[in-house]
């Protein structure tokens, strides 16, 4: 019998969600197992489900946890369909929201995970914070892997000293909660080092931010020290991470962090403030910084240090280097596992 996934399509906007979809999809097909595809929009879920589900009569069904506040419509606690949510973030622990809006969104997840026999976590954050709130319910943990374009790149072309500047970069659409306006003001403070900034992402998402950025980029006279790539797929990604020295993430909330991951894996040393699972993928002090969230000033510190530091940063870097990539069959495996409970 087959397990139904169902989740958004995925040639939608790139996202960790996304990518992680793609990759189990991938790994399933690749493994001969019996997991279905169902890609549908929010509008469309009603109408699209029953049929698929009596047509396929699946052992499991796996809800994306973007449809999360759809689940209870949808799940029948007569039916012999066994539910899972496959829990990619926490929309109630995004903390720019104010504190109603988070406890009414806790409690459609709460409700959502009552609803589902067993909930599947993309990252440590998500696990630990689900254990504590549902000690009862099955969770497994199954952290992504690092695609195959993701390597360190030659290690000839980073030697200490040898370049004018440091390259930056952000992977992450340019919205006020991944932590631009801290980096700004950081970078701003910092005008006198030899830096280039380079930003990864979709501009499109807030074009009120994304105006207000550009032009105090402009006004501080940063603007042509900043280059702006749009949205890159991953074999496209992979080979600008190659020329780059040192990955920054500022943002104030991450489930998991997809981006920094494939940094970490393409050898990148790297600042990241204390979000999702940053603390598993960096060594403090070792391949890079940890600093805490929102926290301009220790962001500057870090920056600085590493900009005006080849030897540090080279140093990072090659610790960096060494350390294990984790692959999407090993995820598969675990997602595997989850699939396969008998509770």
């Amino acid at each position: 019998m087959s397990v139904l996934f169902i989740h958004p399509p995925l040639q939608t906007k790139v996202s960790g969600g996304n990518v992680y979809n793609r990759h189990i999809l991938l790994q399933a097909l690749e493994n001969a197992y019996p997991l279905v595809s169902l890609p549908v929009k929010k509008r469309e879920v009603r109408c699209a489900l029953s049929s698929h589900i009596a047509r396929l009569k699946p052992r499991l069904l796996i809800w994306d946890s973007l449809f999360f506040e759809l689940i209870p419509n949808h799940t029948e606690p007569s039916s012999k369909i066994t539910a899972a949510l496959l829990m990619h973030y926490l929309p109630s622990q995004n903390p720019s929201l104010d504190r109603a809006s988070g406890t009414e969104l806790r409690q459609l997840e709460d409700t959502a995970i009552r609803n589902c026999e067993r909930v599947i976590c993309t990252g440590s954050a998500t696990f630990r914070t689900l254990a504590e709130r549902h000690p009862d319910k099955p969770l497994f943990l199954c952290r992504p892997g690092v695609g195959q374009y993701f390597h360190p790149a030659a290690e000839d072309a980073f030697k200490p000293g040898r370049k004018e500047r440091v390259d930056l970069i952000s992977v992450a659409n340019l919205l006020p909660d991944k932590g631009y306006r801290e980096l700004l003001e950081a970078l701003s403070n910092l005008q006198t080092q030899p830096w280039t900034w380079h930003i990864v992402g979709s501009e499109g998402a807030d074009l009120s931010f994304s105006g207000w950025f550009r032009a105090t980029a402009l006004a501080k006279n940063l603007l042509s020290r900043i280059c702006f790539h749009g949205v890159l797929f991953s074999e496209r990604l992979a080979i600008l991470l190659s020329k780059m020295d040192l990955f920054v993430n500022a943002s104030r909330y991450e489930s998991y962090g997809m981006a920094l991951a494939e940094a970490v894996a393409a050898g990148l040393p790297a600042v990241s403030t204390r979000t999702g699972d940053a603390s598993e993928m960096i060594l403090d002090g070792h391949s890079g910084f940890l600093v805490p969230i929102a926290d301009r000033s220790a962001l500057q510190s870090a920056l600085e240090e590493l900009i005006r530091n080849p030897d540090l940063l080279h140093r990072f870097r090659e610790n960096s280097r060494a350390r294990p990539r984790r692959s999407w069959r090993s995820c598969f495996e675990n997602f595997k596992e989850a699939c396969d409970f008998l509770p």
